[in-house]
């Protein structure tokens, strides 16, 4: 069967639609999907559940609509294709979700998110009743998403290739990185295709921060470099995929880029701006620096058995060490730390005998905090407008 694709217009719709689900109930899903969505697609009654939030709503197992399923109508050219359309961050309560980096087995047995993980666990017996049920064609899937439902549109593409053995396309809008290095090969290796649309503006798809990696290449809807946190609103990316009629016309950014080694000096500084392309050298140019003192496979090693916490306090103690290699390796640190001290906006000067493991921790802390802020208030400008 042939694998359609939807169309950029098509994906966001039907991210910004599952966002309906949150407040649908199995009776009323469907009924107000957009004509765009329904003259392809019918999504009656088949709503997805989900936990996330606080502490106090995943003991008690409080369930909130996750999203929603669409099965492709007889006559249309999706015909027995599937939408499987789930929303993002709707109320502040669901941050706790997006930011929270422990890791754990995804549906791929590979390292990933640990809240990411929870919500997909939560939503999977509905999945299950959907795709189990008698009489039901299995086709092609769509997995859709913006924000925290992309993650999970991630997550359930990889769980529907491994359970169900279906062609699957992902397409997602301002989504956050799910798992590492493996992770991603992984799901590479799976999908058919993986449109990772993003506003070059937007921190979400900066966070979680490496050892975090996206799979998939990044398909630009705009040319923005600097990061906004209102570039993350779900009527911002449908107002811009509508002005493509293919992701070929989009600006494709490679994955092979987080590879390009980087090596600052402590006058570059003095360049340094709150960027997505400041974000990209500053990253690249740690794992360079643990590469050429070789120590990137062990603090990988560790990355796959630990919290992103434990990561960086393990990146602080290796960054210590390095420093006192080489006059060369201490020079490198002083740019990489400089770097990102004016990148978290501040000023303070970095001297040689600043290298020990309490200032660098304390650098670090900085420069992740000032990103996650960023992350934190473009969730909750997503989440304060109507979808």
């Amino acid at each position: 069967m042939a694998m359609y694709t939807l169309s950029p217009k098509l994906a966001a719709e039907s991210a910004a639609y599952a966002y309906a689900s949150r407040l649908a109930t199995r009776d009323t899903v469907g009924e107000d999907a957009p004509p765009i969505l329904d003259r392809d697609f019918d999504f009656s009654g088949n709503l997805i559940q989900g936990v996330s939030g606080t502490l106090l709503e995943r003991l008690f197992n409080h369930k909130t609509g996750f999203g929603v399923i669409g099965r492709g109508r007889p006559n249309s050219p999706y015909a027995n294709h599937h939408i499987v359309a789930i929303r993002g961050t709707a109320s502040g309560r669901d941050a706790v979700t997006d930011l929270h980096c422990g890791v754990t087995n995804g549906p791929n047995n590979k390292r990933i998110h640990a809240g990411f993980n929870h919500n997909f666990r939560s939503m999977k017996s509905n999945l299950t009743s959907y795709f189990s049920a008698p009489g039901i064609k299995l086709g092609p899937v769509h997995c859709v998403g913006h924000s925290l439902g992309g993650a999970l549109a991630n997550l359930t593409a990889n769980w529907l290739r491994a359970n169900y053995h279906v062609p699957v396309s992902v397409y997602t809008f301002g989504a956050p990185r799910v798992g590492r290095k493996d992770y991603a090969n992984s799901t590479q290796g799976e999908m058919e295709n993986i449109y990772r649309c993003v506003h070059g503006a937007d921190p979400v798809p900066m966070v979680p921060v490496w050892p975090f990696v996206h799979a998939g290449a990044d398909y630009r809807l705009d040319g923005a470099r600097g990061i906004n946190p209102a570039a993350h609103k779900m009527d911002g990316y449908i107002e811009n995929a509508g002005r493509f009629n293919d992701y070929t016309q989009m600006h494709i950014d490679s994955v092979g880029k987080q590879l390009t080694p980087v090596r600052l000096k402590y006058s570059d500084r003095h360049q340094v701006s709150f960027s997505v392309y400041w974000q990209e050298r500053i990253s690249n140019a740690l794992i360079t620096l643990l590469k050429d003192a070789g120590f990137y496979t062990a603090v990988v090693a560790q990355a796959a058995i630990g919290t992103t916490l434990t990561i960086y306090d393990v990146i602080a103690q290796k960054l210590e060490d390095i420093a006192r290699m080489s006059p060369v390796y201490a020079e490198q640190e002083l740019g990489l730390l400089g770097c990102m001290l004016t990148f978290a906006g501040n000023k303070k000067a970095v001297k040689a005998a600043d290298l020990t493991y309490t200032f660098i921790r304390w650098v670090l802390r900085l420069t992740l905090e000032r990103l996650f802020k960023s992350a934190k208030s473009a969730i909750q400008i997503a989440s304060a407008v109507p979808a």
